[in-house]
Formats: structure tokens, C-alpha cells, sequence
């Protein structure tokens, strides 16, 4: 979308500079003069210039950023989905994304100095997930 409201953008700046360029006089007997279908034509290719660069400057500002928490904490997407198949009753599935989502808090971060707050919480994570995966096996 992003791509989209980029091109629409180009192609208003570049109307928008074709109209400006435009030629709107007529030789005549007396000389040059302005040629009144000329300026109606170059004024609608500024509107027209003007529509589209307030399209393509809309298309942009509301296009979302990728938001980089995902790939920064990938076992926030896998304890999600862990509690989705908890919620359905496909225990073994839930099983398998709680131990997916350990393997993450256990292991991506290892290399990584992390603020104390951040560490707390995320020990005090990997024991609640381990107890839920304990009581899931022993429904199972």
C-alpha cells in the first residue's frame, strides 16, 4: 500500500509540473495571446496534479509501520497461539507452542544484556508457562 500511495504521489508531482510547463498562448495576427481552452485545460491538470499528490500524501501517512516487537519478541506470538489452542482443547498442540514459547524465553536471550526489570519478569514467565505445561500434561 505503501508502494501505491508512493507512485500516486510521483504521478501528481509530475502532472502537477507538466501543467506548469504547459504552453497556453496562441500566435496570432497581434502576436502572442492566451488561449482560453489552454488555461482550462492546464487548470484542471493542476487540480486533477493536486487531487492525486493529496491521495498519494494520504495513502502514505496511513499506511502502518511494521511493527518490530514481533521479531524482537517471537515468544510473545507463539504463547499467544499456545493460549488460542489451549482455549479450542487441542491440549497437544498448546503443549507444543507453551514448549515453543520456553525455548524462546530460555534461549533467545542468553547473549543479550537485558534491563533487570525485563530479566525479572521474563524468569518469573518461564515459570508460570513450565507450571501450565505441567497441568496440561497432567490433563492430557
Amino acid at each position: 500500500m505503501k508502494a501505491f500511495g508512493i507512485i500516486i504521489l510521483i504521478v501528481g508531482i509530475l502532472l502537477g509540473a507538466i501543467a506548469f510547463l504547459m504552453d497556453t498562448t496562441v500566435e496570432s495576427g497581434y502576436g502572442q495571446v492566451n488561449n482560453i481552452g489552454l488555461m482550462r485545460d492546464q487548470q484542471i491538470y493542476l487540480i486533477i496534479a493536486g487531487i492525486l499528490s493529496i491521495i498519494g500524501i494520504i495513502i502514505l501517512g496511513s499506511t502502518r509501520k511494521k511493527s518490530k516487537e514481533v521479531n524482537k519478541y517471537p515468544f510473545k506470538i507463539t504463547i499467544k497461539q499456545a493460549k488460542i489452542a489451549e482455549y479450542k482443547g487441542n491440549i497437544k498442540e498448546a503443549i507444543d507452542k507453551y514448549m515453543e514459547t520456553l525455548y524462546h524465553l530460555e534461549n533467545d536471550y542468553k547473549n543479550i544484556r537485558l534491563e533487570k526489570q525485563f530479566d525479572e519478569s521474563r524468569i518469573k514467565l518461564i515459570e508460570t508457562v513450565k507450571l501450565k505445561v505441567e497441568k496440561l500434561k497432567a490433563k492430557n
